[in-house]
């Protein structure tokens, strides 16, 4: 389904009942809203594993602008502040109120910027293997460890140059180190890939991204998920983004010995703590 949001549209699919038979009654359960990762990918990632949230709620995927099966809008618009407003219209429009939203990777930095622009628009935050900032010598030294030595410099090269020829080494060098297990080559293949919003926003806005002094803004309970060994999304990085979030609302998971893709690699334990997460928190809502 697609909908139109400010100068595009944008894509999603639906999977859950938003009101459930309970007795006499119909029972509201919470929105949980999935961001991608990426950037340039799609939400088909997301699937199959995250359809077991569809047991806690309405479960909603979308591709953000540029992605997937959204529209592509104009180069200049591939930006965070774009993607968390279309968000947030795209909330108004199919009347959406106070969602759970999940931020996967990439998807995470749309998420803390949407929570931060817009706290009182969310009643919950989940922020899997991200980070509120980017800092290189920590990612090209989280991948030298995890690679050796030729995957630091791959790394450095592709971050600090991104082009489809750096992109091209890091793809093969880097990008197995996402993870502990076999890459899903049917996952691979029904992906929808955008290159061209990856190598953007690299170069405009990754390098320079730093949203730590407004993560003090964030207003609703927030989980965060991170595997110590990630590479992409360093340890410490992520304890900081912790550090930084209102103390009273945050909820850490850490997975020791694992990377970044955490939902295919330790699913049954990652699946686990989120269901966890929003049991006590929609029960105490």
């Amino acid at each position: 389904m697609r909908v139109a949001v400010r100068d595009t549209e944008i894509f999603f699919d639906v999977e859950g009942l938003e009101f459930v038979p309970d007795g006499p009654t119909l029972r509201r359960r919470p929105t949980i809203i999935l961001l991608h990762g990426g950037p340039g990918a799609d939400h088909s990632r997301l699937k199959p594993a995250f359809s077991c949230l569809s047991d806690t709620g309405r479960v909603i995927y979308l591709d953000h602008r540029g992605h997937g099966r959204s529209g592509r809008g104009s180069v200049d618009t591939w930006t965070l502040d774009n993607w968390a407003d279309d968000l947030h219209e795209f909330c108004k429009v199919l009347q959406i109120h106070n969602p759970i939203v999940v931020g996967v990777s990439f998807g995470g930095f749309v998420a803390i910027r949407y929570a931060t622009k817009y706290p009182a628009s969310l009643s919950g935050l989940i922020l899997s293997s991200t980070r509120a900032h980017t800092d290189l010598d920590h990612i090209c030294k989280a991948f030298a460890r995890e690679g050796g030595r030729l995957a630091g410099v791959v790394a450095s090269e592709f971050w600090e140059k991104p082009t489809r020829e750096t992109l091209s080494n890091y793809v093969a060098t880097c990008f197995p180190l996402f993870g502990l297990s076999e890459p899903n080559r049917d996952a691979a293949r029904r992906g929808i890939v955008n290159t061209d919003v990856l190598l953007r926003f690299c170069a405009m806005e990754h390098n320079s991204m730093d949203m730590r002094g407004d993560l003090r803004l964030v207003d609703c309970p927030t989980l965060v998920l991170c595997g110590d060994r990630d590479p992409i999304d360093p340890l410490e990085d992520v304890q900081e983004m912790v550090a930084g979030l209102p103390e009273h609302l945050v909820t850490f998971e850490l997975f020791e010995g694992q990377r970044h893709n955490l939902s295919k690699d330790n699913s049954e334990k990652y699946f686990a703590a989120i269901k966890r997460w929003l049991s006590s928190f929609v029960s105490a809502s």
